[in-house]
């Protein structure tokens, strides 16, 4: 009886590792189709974004991201709209795909997902992109120096705004984030990619794991700084929804509320 469940536990195991190795291996290739797409590379830009920033390629990423997790199986491809002005208009699925393969820029799609997939995209810390975790493609894609920067300036602003409401620490939060610099930033971001525990083991949660594609748009939604709302605002709203967060998951914090919101900004 022993000897079986022994034997029941290594094949388990076994099969668990195997998972493993062939997930990374998938966000090892979507890592490199978001690179090969945008052009990664030269002077930190994405140089395939002709007639576009290539110094903020955030979206970009994202969507070549979705469609290397769709291209795999990982996730499928939602509803299809066409965008007229500020208006997006949905049209049928067979329209949709026959312009969305064709490049048109007015085409967007939604995307339905698994925790699998979200783990895929956002690694096993859930963080944003460029935060260096190995295990997943957006987390393993560096951002540039002018994300860098508008990610600090916008950290700086709820930081500053923070300590005027009165966050507890909000002003030493500041000085840090005020101090930082892209090589900074590059520093860290290697190490994390080269750590073989990595930054992701030692913060995955069950919250991650459990997270799907739809509970993730609504999140970004909600923790994007929204037209014409001032940083005082923008921090009064994030401490009322880390509130939130924190009364339903336990586990989350003002400082790591505002971390996981700045892809939301790139």
């Amino acid at each position: 009886m022993g000897g079986k469940r022994s034997t029941s536990s290594s094949s388990s195991s076994g099969s668990s590792s195997s998972n493993n190795n062939n997930n990374q291996s998938t966000v090892n290739q979507g890592k490199k189709y978001v690179s090969d797409t945008l052009g990664l590379g030269l002077g930190g830009k994405a140089n395939n974004l002709t007639g576009k920033d290539q110094d903020f390629y955030g979206r970009e990423a994202s969507k070549a991201a979705d469609d290397f997790l769709i291209s795999e199986g990982k996730a499928k491809a939602g509803t299809y709209f066409r965008q007229v002005g500020g208006d997006f208009i949905r049209i049928s699925q067979e329209e949709g795909e026959r312009l969305y393969k064709a490049g048109d820029p007015s085409i967007s799609r939604s995307v339905r997902g698994t925790s699998e997939s979200m783990e895929m995209k956002y690694g096993s810390s859930g963080t944003a992109m460029g935060s260096g975790d190995p295990t997943g493609i957006l987390t393993s894609t560096a951002i540039s120096q002018p994300m860098f920067k508008r990610q600090q300036n916008i950290q700086m602003a709820v930081l500053g705004a923070g300590a005027i409401v009165g966050v507890p620490l909000a002003a030493t939060a500041f000085n840090e984030v005020r101090k930082k610099t892209y090589g900074n930033y590059v520093d860290t971001f290697m190490r994390n990619m080269a750590s073989s525990t990595s930054m992701a083991a030692s913060n995955r949660t069950t919250s991650s794991q459990n997270k799907t594609v739809a509970d993730q748009t609504a999140s970004e939604q909600q923790a994007v700084m929204q037209e014409g709302e001032t940083a005082e605002a923008y921090a009064k709203r994030m401490a009322a929804l880390t509130r939130r967060n924190e009364a339903l998951k336990g586990n989350r914090t003002f400082f790591s509320g505002v971390k996981q919101t700045i892809s939301g900004e790139l």
